[in-house]
């Protein structure tokens, strides 16, 4: 990853239930001790609390009231388009979303991102040059790299959450099946 001695500090999120891996939790340990904490909480809760000062000055910011949007998109093998619907209201620096007027849920996949984006859900990624299951797709040059090195670890981390994203849709996929009695 280029510059990545820049970012030393900058610890990723992973999201429930899915495997941080021994080298994540490595690295975690070694950011920790090269700065002398016994643990990362003083850290994360200043960064928490700075996240929150500036997302409530942004929201302060904007006028207060309520507006609403919606969306229609196509469902396969629905006749009926569905809707997403939300309205946000705004009061100060606070913000409230209302999804009434949203369709129901469906009990078929919408769409599968694995095979089209590198990024989970909560990373804006464009789906532009982008190979077939991106996630695993560094596994072609892990040969390559020197063992224990920067860029083999960052590699490998990117790998077992590349994995990690593909077992989570499969296990998804199965449930559908079972559910749907496939």
């Amino acid at each position: 990853m280029p510059g990545h001695d820049r970012k030393h500090g900058l610890v990723h999120l992973v999201p429930a239930g899915e495997e941080v891996g021994p080298v994540g939790a490595e690295g975690l340990a070694r950011i920790a001790a090269d700065h002398k904490l016994a643990d990362l909480r003083v850290v994360a809760d200043a960064v928490i609390a700075q996240t929150e000062r500036s997302i409530r000055a942004g929201i302060a910011a904007l006028p207060d009231g309520s507006f609403t949007k919606s969306l229609p998109f196509e469902i396969g093998g629905s006749a009926e388009p569905g809707r997403i619907q939300l309205t946000l209201r705004i009061e100060g620096d606070r913000l409230g979303a209302d999804f009434t007027g949203t369709s129901p849920q469906v009990r078929r996949p919408v769409n599968s991102p694995i095979n089209y984006t590198r990024a989970g859900r909560f990373r804006h990624d464009p789906a532009v040059d982008v190979p077939p299951l991106p996630d695993l797709e560094p596994a072609a040059r892990l040969a390559s790299l020197e063992p224990g090195s920067e860029a083999h670890r960052v590699t490998v981390i990117h790998l077992t959450r590349g994995r990690n994203r593909v077992r989570s849709g499969l296990r998804a996929a199965r449930q559908v099946l079972a559910e749907a009695g496939a």
